[in-house]
C-alpha cells in the first residue's frame, strides 16, 4: 500500500496507518461506484480499474516532520512523569527489586528480557494512550528491529511501536544490571551479554 517512492523501503508508521485508511476509503468510493453501476466488477467481484490508473497520481510527496511536535511540547510542558515514563518506572522498579532478592541471579540477561517482556506495550489500547500524548512515536520505523521471518518484512504499525519501546526498555534493564553489579561491560564500553542462541527469544 506504500506508494511513495521516499517510503515504500521502510515506511513510519504514520504513513502505514495512512496508507491503510486511504485504500480503506478508496475500496469503499469503488463499491459505491460499482453498485450505481458507474464502474463494472467481473465475475469474482473484483473491480475493472486499470492499476496503472489507480497509481498514476499516487506518488505523493510525505512533508510531515515528526522531529516536532506542539502537541508533545505542550505534555512535555506540563510537568509530571509521563505515561511511558511511569510504564518504564515501574519495570525498573519490579527488575532491581528482582535483583536484590535474588542476590545470586544465575542468568540476568534473561531476567531483563522477562521483565521487558512482561512491561512491553503491545495491544492498541496500550499504544494508543502513549501516541495522544506524544505523537512523535508515529514517526517511528522498522529499521530491523522486527523479525522479517515472522512478517515478511511488512509488520503492523502497532508492533513497529512495540519494537522500539520493548528495545529501549530492555536497553534500560541492562544498564540497570550494570550498576547492581550483575553485568559486566568489555573493553570497548559495551554490556557483555550472552551469545545469541540458535534461536533467539521472541518478546511478544
Amino acid at each position: 500500500l506504500i506508494l511513495n517512492r521516499q517510503e515504500s523501503e521502510n515506511p513510519s508508521v504514520a504513513v502505514i496507518v495512512c496508507s491503510n485508511i486511504v485504500a480503506a476509503a478508496l475500496e469503499g468510493l469503488l463499491s459505491v461506484a460499482v453498485e450505481r453501476e458507474w464502474l463494472e466488477a467481473d465475475e469474482e467481484g473484483h473491480i475493472l480499474v486499470d492499476e496503472e490508473e489507480l497509481t498514476q497520481d499516487s506518488q505523493y510527496p510525505i512533508d510531515i516532520d515528526y522531529s516536532s511536535s506542539e502537541t508533545a511540547k505542550r505534555n512535555i510542558a506540563l510537568g509530571g512523569a509521563s505515561k511511558l515514563t511511569q510504564i518504564f518506572s515501574a519495570a525498573e522498579a519490579d527488575f532491581i527489586k528482582l535483583l536484590e532478592t535474588n542476590a545470586t541471579v544465575k542468568d540476568p540477561y534473561q531476567q531483563a528480557l522477562e521483565i521487558s517482556s512482561d512491561y512491553s506495550v503491545f495491544s492498541p489500547e496500550d499504544i494508543s494512550p502513549l501516541i495522544a500524548e506524544n505523537p512523535l512515536l508515529l514517526g517511528l520505523r522498522a529499521e530491523d528491529l522486527i523479525e522479517e521471518d515472522l512478517f515478511d518484512g511488512d509488520p503492523p504499525a502497532g508492533l513497529i511501536i512495540s519494537a522500539h519501546l520493548t528495545h529501549m526498555m530492555l536497553h534500560q534493564m541492562l544498564e540497570l544490571g550494570v550498576e547492581q553489579g550483575v553485568l559486566v561491560l568489555d573493553s570497548s564500553g559495551h554490556i557483555v551479554v550472552p551469545e545469541a542462541p540458535d534461536e533467539p527469544p521472541i518478546i511478544h
